[in-house]
């Protein structure tokens, strides 16, 4: 690992499990990660997650990077959410609007092909994954797949039961009962 920075230049470097040691604070080093947050094994919506850390949190547990060496975490967020499968959606299309997001950003799973469900952005969501993630800047993507709309809508909030939540809800049961606030 040593050799692949030299003389303060940024490098892409493929990590291993292979017992190299962490880079140094002074180095730059870009890691992505393939899954949202929400997918994730110990923070995500589970039963509904991958088997892996999608958070930064697996930075250290997948890569050996200690996190005093994590210096800055961008989140990359779609302009609104999709999600392969099943889980409580509560800003969810149930009609035209999600099937013209699938068709316009074509949103059908990877591997399986499989139609992406679709909803508006959810920062009631976001706050949540940027609280585990300790984002310090997020880039906004597909704002272009927007454009087939004449409304856009955000999602600010739910309520369950008539009460606002203050916070992500901890439960399916809960986000299965929100409604997305007024």
């Amino acid at each position: 690992m040593p050799d692949a920075i030299k003389g303060g230049e940024r490098a892409v470097v493929a990590m291993g499990g292979d017992g190299a040691p962490a880079p140094s604070p002074s180095a730059s080093v870009l890691v992505e990660g393939a899954n949202a947050a929400l997918l994730d094994v110990d923070f995500g919506t589970y039963p509904y997650v991958t088997s892996s850390n999608c958070t930064i949190g697996g930075v250290s547990t997948g890569l050996g990077i200690p996190p005093r060496h994590i210096g800055h975490v961008v989140g990359i967020v779609k302009a609104y959410t999709t999600r392969v499968g099943e889980d409580p959606f509560p800003t969810q299309f149930h009609n035209e609007p999600g099937e013209r997001l699938q068709r316009v950003g074509h949103e059908y799973g990877t591997t399986t092909a499989r139609p992406r469900r679709c909803r508006w952005l959810d920062t009631l969501m976001l706050r949540y994954t940027n609280s585990v993630n300790g984002h310090t800047a997020v880039g906004l993507t597909t704002l272009d797949v927007l454009s087939a709309f004449e409304t856009v809508k955000i999602g600010t909030g739910y309520t369950v039961r008539g009460r606002r939540c203050a916070y992500y809800p901890a439960s399916l049961e809960t986000i299965g009962e929100a409604e997305v606030a007024a």
